[in-house]
């Protein structure tokens, strides 16, 4: 009997599961309210509906027979994996700890009561409150929605910000918050890059990591990431014992198998400020370049642990220079096309751009508002990651 799987998201970044699944013959179908999305055409059946509705994904899921619940690359999808997977006895995480893991407010708290270093947070139900929290805040802090992902509706705020500039951070981040609340956390000053990257867990244990240097556009805020090269310039000592601070806050978790996606900052004192740790794959298809970097199949895996199968990772010595970057643009206009004259557009692999010429450009302020995607080859060059990727951020995409 064919078994069926649910894909919770169809975007472009979350096609690989997908199509893994359709090469293995199993009966799909994918949820995701955008309706053009591309994932849907490789479905036996699509729905529009948008992947926080955990209620009628679970009736749907019922109707359907379905044996295995997939939410890839997005948070907010992962809590509806959970309950629908536990309402029908399906492998999954709790659903309990998913909400920890994915509400800001609850995972500080959560890493707090267990003794992990955190930032200074508060949490806000209004512009007017982040401006009177203002005063606790003698350096700059961020202010980010609840429980959204892809570093989306984040703003920075300087002490002596104005009146207008709160509002401005309080609506952009409200926009993506489902529970209209937002956060504003103290900036750590961190020592070197922001480490990301993703992991698979077998028997509440890590047997495998694949960590990189998180990259940002100096053109615009800083916030959002425009991809990760692998492996991480940080010195293989400091990342083994931020593996074992991975670890720990993972055995309090009760987390037991699955992917996992991580973010997370070095202080000054070397000490490992844990940022998030996302109960799915990473976004901007780390997963992808993760096998061509390690040969470690974790799109593969993620599938089949949804079936209740063996992942069949294991960790792997091997760790080829690769990196992934999205398209984007600092400022907005009318898409013109690649550069060729862009030097490092030649290190670029499997381009997928979403935007057809002429069309309307965002600025890029979230993953919502990339040009597209690729996969990143740095074996082949003398130059630093960062300075290709700067090359890239600099000069790739034409406008008008």
């Amino acid at each position: 009997m064919v078994e069926t799987l649910m894909f919770l998201g169809a975007s472009p970044t979350q096609i690989a599961p997908i199509a893994y699944a359709r090469r293995m013959g199993y009966r799909i179908l994918t949820v995701d309210n955008r309706a053009d999305n591309p994932g849907h055409r490789l479905a036996d059946l699509s729905f529009d509906i948008s992947t926080r509705s955990y209620l009628e994904i679970y009736e749907l899921a019922k109707a359907n027979n379905v044996n295995g619940v997939v939410a890839y690359a997005s948070d907010p999808a992962a809590f509806t994996a959970a309950y629908v997977s536990q309402k029908l006895g399906l492998p999954g995480h709790n659903p309990d700890t998913v909400e920890i893991m994915t509400d800001k407010v609850k995972w500080r708290s959560f890493l707090k009561s267990i003794g992990e270093i955190t930032p200074q947070y508060i949490e806000v139900k209004s512009w007017g409150e982040i401006y009177d929290a203002g005063q606790i805040f003698p350096e700059n802090f961020f202010v980010k929605p609840l429980d959204s992902s892809g570093s989306k509706g984040i703003t920075e705020l300087r002490p002596d910000f104005s009146r207008r500039s709160a509002e401005r951070a309080w609506l952009r981040a409200i926009s993506y918050s489902s529970k209209s609340t937002v956060i504003l956390e103290k900036k750590i000053i961190r020592s070197g890059p922001q480490v990301a990257g993703d992991g698979f867990l077998s028997g509440g244990n890590l047997v495998h990591t694949f960590l990189g240097d998180e990259n940002f556009n100096s053109q615009l805020s800083g916030i959002v990431p425009v991809g990760q090269t692998f492996p991480s310039t940080h010195p293989d000592s400091r990342l083994l014992k931020a593996k074992g601070r991975l670890q720990k806050v993972i055995k309090k978790l009760e987390l037991q198998s699955g992917a996992l996606n991580f973010d997370f900052v070095f202080d000054e004192d070397g000490m490992t400020h844990i940022l998030e740790i996302g109960p799915r794959n990473g976004g901007c298809r780390i997963p992808e370049v993760a096998l061509l970097s390690t040969g470690v199949n974790m799109i593969s895996a993620t599938v089949e642990v949804s079936l209740g199968r063996d992942s069949g990772v294991r960790d792997s010595n091997i760790l080829i220079p690769w990196g992934t970057y999205m398209i984007h643009s600092p400022k907005a206009g009318s898409f013109l096309g690649l550069n060729e004259a862009c030097e490092s557009r030649q290190l670029l692999r499997e381009l997928d751009i979403w935007l057809g010429l002429d069309e309307k450009v965002k600025a890029y302020f979230g993953s919502d508002n990339a040009i597209g995607s690729a996969l990143l080859k740095l074996d082949d060059t003398n130059d630093t990651p960062a300075s290709v990727v700067e090359d890239l951020n600099r000069n790739l995409v034409l406008l008008k």
